[in-house]
Order: structure tokens, then C-alpha cells, then sequence
């Protein structure tokens, strides 16, 4: 049975085949998110906005935003990883899946993945493996199994 491995945090996200839950991980792509590892304060402007409210007798007012850069840069990024596994999903790549994911990035994936994909799921870790090799990535898949 083919399964599909996605290893991911919010700055990338590593996909594997493998035959099988003993077989060999292959790589089959790797997505990078460059802005997941952005600084907030490079996201942002350097001030807050500025209004003018003359009702109050010309008063200036400042104002923050309320979406965190991070958060937002963190949702599209999942946003594209679930794409790319529905995507599969429906071509017939795979039959399993099984997400590791850092803890954050693993709820915000699965909010957006189709429930047809969600039923593909056989198991989930929440970890942050993705700087791991695929022999390292195997083994702890096993370690973890048991």
C-alpha cells in the first residue's frame, strides 16, 4: 500500500512515498516557505498606522494591526501544503498518509485539509523532524510506532 510521509513545519514541508509502513522513504518534494522564517519585525512596518478625527477635535489616533505576521505567513503556508496533499489525494499518488508536524503547524494543516484526505490519515506525531534525514525521519517513525 502506498503511503505518503509529510514532515513539515511553518517554513517547509518534505513529502516521501514509501511502499508500505517498513519501506524505504523516497523524497518525492520539498516546499519552502521563506517567510515562515522571517523575523516578525521585518513582516511588519516599522510604525503603527495613523488616523485623523476631526469629530473629537483634531485628534491623531495610532492603531496596530490585528493579525499577527507570523500567524498569517504560518496559515498560507498550510493552506498550500494541504492543497498539495488533496491534490494527491485525488490523482491516486497515495492510499495512507501520515503527518509529523511541529505542534502548531500540525492543527492549522489539519483545519485545512479535505475530509476525504483526513480519512487517509493512519497515524499523525506531532514533532518538528523536518531538518532530519530520511533515514533519521525512518527510524523515528519506527521508534515512535511501537
Amino acid at each position: 500500500m502506498r503511503q505518503w510521509v509529510v514532515v513539515a513545519d511553518s517554513a517547509r514541508a518534505r513529502f516521501f512515498s514509501r511502499m508500505g509502513a517498513d519501506g524505504q522513504l523516497q523524497e518525492i518534494a520539498d516546499l519552502v516557505n521563506p517567510e515562515g522564517r522571517t523575523p516578525t519585525r521585518e513582516l511588519t512596518q516599522d510604525r503603527p498606522g495613523r488616523t485623523f478625527s476631526s469629530a473629537s477635535g483634531s485628534v491623531h489616533h495610532s492603531y496596530e494591526t490585528r493579525n499577527d505576521p507570523d500567524e498569517h505567513q504560518m496559515q498560507m503556508f498550510a493552506h498550500e501544503v494541504a492543497e498539495r496533499i488533496d491534490e494527491a489525494r485525488a490523482q491516486g499518488q497515495f492510499e495512507q498518509l501520515i503527518i509529523v508536524a511541529a505542534p502548531r503547524f500540525l492543527g492549522e494543516l489539519r483545519k485545512r485539509l479535505s475530509a476525504n484526505s483526513i480519512d487517509r490519515i493512519v497515524r499523525t506525531l506531532n514533532q518538528d523532524l523536518v531538518r532530519l534525514d530520511p533515514t533519521a525521519i525512518s527510524t523515528h517513525l519506527r521508534a515512535t510506532s511501537e
